[in-house]
């Protein structure tokens, strides 16, 4: 039944997801400086649990002690802003200095590699700060994301045309958008 076997494959993707997210705060709980962001290291048995033990005075939230990333990247471009900001405007510019934001996984170029634009090299920076930092991501790429925007197109497809492009119009289960979603990420 495809219905059955397309919410099978949109499970182990989510599973997927979750556990590398698991996989990660359980690092950063640990002290580990650098998460691996390896699939292959990922155990299976992490899917929808965390290991942490509350331990006396621990609230239970392993995020309220933690500051949240500010991306560097972004800073840099805030000041910039800055720069050519004048009276109201450039007093609320500097005020968002220290704001954290989510970065956006769109493409799947910012999944690895080091510097503040990609999920590897913004792990490992907010890994390396004492304490280590949150870091929010919001998975935008995801397979026939927005077909009808074009604007924000995803990369990967539920079924592709001989010029590979996107076939929004063939029905299926989308088994095949995925599989190249869970092996790629």
């Amino acid at each position: 039944d495809n219905a059955a076997r397309n919410a099978t494959n949109v499970t182990n993707v989510t599973n997927d997801t979750c556990a590398l997210a698991v996989a990660t705060v359980e690092a950063l709980l640990a002290g580990n400086r650098t998460p691996s962001l390896d699939p292959s290291s990922r155990s299976r048995s992490l899917r929808g649990k965390a290991s942490h033990t509350l331990t006396r005075g621990d609230t239970g939230n392993p995020f309220e002690s933690r500051p949240f990333y500010v991306n560097p990247t972004y800073i840099s471009e805030l000041e910039s802003s800055i720069a050519t900001a004048e009276d109201e405007v450039k007093c609320t510019l500097e005020s968002m200095r220290g704001v954290p934001s989510a970065f956006w996984l769109d493409s799947k170029a910012k999944i690895l590699g080091k510097g503040s634009n990609t999920m590897q090299g913004i792990l490992q920076d907010a890994a390396s700060k004492s304490p280590p930092q949150l870091v929010v991501f919001i998975v935008y790429d995801l397979p026939n994301r927005d077909c009808h925007a074009k604007a924000s197109n995803g990369e990967i497809c539920c079924t592709y045309k001989e010029d590979g492009s996107c076939d929004y119009i063939k029905a299926g289960d989308c088994s095949a958008g995925l599989d190249e979603y869970s092996s790629e990420y």
